[in-house]
């Protein structure tokens, strides 16, 4: 990939947004925007947007897993800065009384992005919640 290819992205809209985000460092501001376009490219999010809190000082993202009906919030993390649990639950605690959403995924980016998603206390698989839709052409099979 020529430089040229590897630039694109700080034209894009939503990283000129992040460019405006606090004390963010340069590398958190890629990283996040790699997220983000993870999330909306392949693995087809909705509703997708780039936010930062100023109290915690941090980027995340929130959107829909087309699987769900519920709003995620995503937190982008690398190897130089990893949440430790007392502020993985701070971040949880800050999502459900701004957001509304009681968990938070971490989105662990190196060469590839893992997902990887917290809840507090133990929480049972919710199955269910997270089926696709059945459609017209399914439920005729049945």
């Amino acid at each position: 990939m020529s430089g040229g290819d590897a630039a694109w992205y700080f034209d894009h809209p939503e990283f000129q947004k992040l460019r405006s985000y606090g004390k963010a460092s340069d590398g958190e501001r890629a990283v996040a925007f790699r997220v983000y376009m993870d999330l909306c490219e392949a693995k087809k999010w909705c509703n997708v947007q780039l936010k930062y809190s100023e109290e915690l000082n941090i980027i995340y993202l929130t959107g829909r897993n087309p699987k769900c009906h519920a709003t995620e919030a995503i937190l982008s993390v690398t190897d130089g800065n990893q949440p430790s649990i007392a502020v993985i639950n701070q971040v949880i605690n800050y999502f459900k009384t701004t957001e509304n959403i009681e968990s938070v995924i971490l989105a662990y980016s190196d060469a590839d992005i893992l997902y990887y998603k917290f809840s507090p206390g133990l929480v049972k698989p919710q199955q269910k919640k997270c089926q696709p839709e059945e459609t017209a052409e399914s439920s005729e099979n049945s």
